[in-house]
């Protein structure tokens, strides 16, 4: 890998010297540079290359987010990943912050490992946000002629699902359209996303087996609302 520029943007001179300690001891072909407040960060974005910003939702002089819309607006800059870090969990927070454009919203106190796993997909040039999954508690819901099933959550990512089902229910069949509704414990919910069964198989090696593990896979064509409302959960899930 190549020499990269990082940026970090935050007040906190300890949160700096924190951040920029853990990339150099993890990632020792990157470069870093580091700024106080909005008016040096976008006087540093303007004058040089970077390939990564890390910027504080709370900055001074012009805060996390304007810089991120600025950023994002920008002719020549707008490609560049920003990742927003924040002490403020509040949902509508990171959906905003992921409808400006952030990759990701790493919430404060910060973690060596939360850090490193986060900048490992950027850094590393590679994006597996279209390959990764997440296991939050919740519960599924499937419709399908005239037919509803409830299951456990078992994953989710963001082209499908897979869930957990009791064997006696009346349950929808391998390739079958279904409408399907989720309720995670995190308060997150969405409705109506459409989709059809990719597999369904027993869930113990038994006989006597009384479940069955479902995977769906989404067809966001149908309801492209639904996709982005999708994106904002599996981001808010990564916080």
């Amino acid at each position: 890998m190549g020499e990269l520029n990082v940026l970090i943007a935050d007040d906190v001179v300890n949160v700096r010297k924190f951040i920029s300690s853990a990339i150099a001891n993890n990632f020792p072909n990157v470069k870093i540079s580091s700024v106080a407040n909005g008016n040096e960060a976008k006087n540093k974005l303007e004058s040089n290359h970077y390939d990564l910003v890390l910027c504080d939702r709370g900055l001074s002089h012009i805060c996390g987010t304007d810089l991120l819309k600025w950023l994002k607006s920008h002719k020549t800059l707008s490609k560049v990943p920003f990742i927003m870090l924040s002490s403020d969990s509040n949902q509508d927070s990171v959906v905003q912050a992921h409808e400006l454009g952030a990759k990701a919203y790493i919430l404060k106190p910060l973690t060596i490992d939360k850090l490193i796993s986060k900048l490992d997909i950027y850094l590393n040039k590679y994006n597996k946000r279209q390959f990764e999954r997440f296991h939050p508690s919740g519960q599924v819901h499937f419709s399908f002629n005239s037919h509803t099933c409830k299951g456990k959550l078992l994953d989710i990512s963001a082209g499908g699902l897979s869930g957990l089902f009791n064997i006696t229910d009346t349950l929808p069949q391998i390739g079958g359209e279904i409408m399907t509704a989720l309720n995670l414990e995190q308060t997150y919910n969405i409705e109506n996303m459409h989709g059809f069964i990719l597999r369904i198989q027993l869930a113990e090696a038994l006989i006597t087996a009384q479940h069955v593990k479902i995977a769906l896979k989404f067809t966001h064509e149908k309801t492209p609302e639904k996709k982005k409302e999708l994106e904002n959960i599996l981001f808010a899930l990564t916080s």
